[in-house]
């Protein structure tokens, strides 16, 4: 697969294919090296990505360079754009595991199926900053003292 110019910040493996995340464009790769999908970044700037979720991604994108992410974006392995959310608050970390995706803010967790509906959320994260997902959609959460986990009910 020719990269051109493309700078690689992170790459996963998943079912026969390479996701590659450049600093523009999220591009997936068949086994052979042909390319399947892209999704570009436009005018937009890339804040996190989880590459996670059963055949799919998720972006954090900002319209501007400092400051928050402003939309979470799913993006399927053909490039395209399968969902979206406009994002009220900060985002201080974003995980996503089989079906689920999970954004953590400085009040709440939520979490999401790949489609972006609801699944369920907890208020008072008692200060987490970080996240990981499992399958199931149970998050461990963490802060710079302890961790805990969390079981959607």
């Amino acid at each position: 697969m020719p990269l051109g110019n493309m700078v690689v910040m992170d790459l996963d493996y998943e079912d026969g294919q390479l996701w590659v995340l450049g600093e523009d464009r999220v591009t997936t790769v068949s086994e052979d090296g042909s390319v399947t999908g892209s999704y570009s970044l436009g005018r937009n700037y890339l804040k996190g990505c989880s590459f996670g979720g059963d055949g799919f991604a998720v972006l954090l994108l900002s319209r501007y360079r400092a400051g928050s992410a402003g939309q979470a974006v799913v993006v399927g392995p053909d490039g395209t754009e399968t969902a979206s959310l406009t994002l009220p608050v900060n985002v201080l970390d974003l995980d996503a595991a089989g079906r689920y995706l999970a954004l953590l803010s400085g009040e709440r967790l939520e979490v999401y199926t790949s489609d972006l509906t609801p699944y369920s959320s907890l208020e008072h994260t008692q200060n987490a900053r970080h996240l990981s997902l499992s399958d199931s959609g149970a998050a461990l959460l963490a802060n710079a003292q302890r961790a805990w986990l969390y079981l959607p009910s």
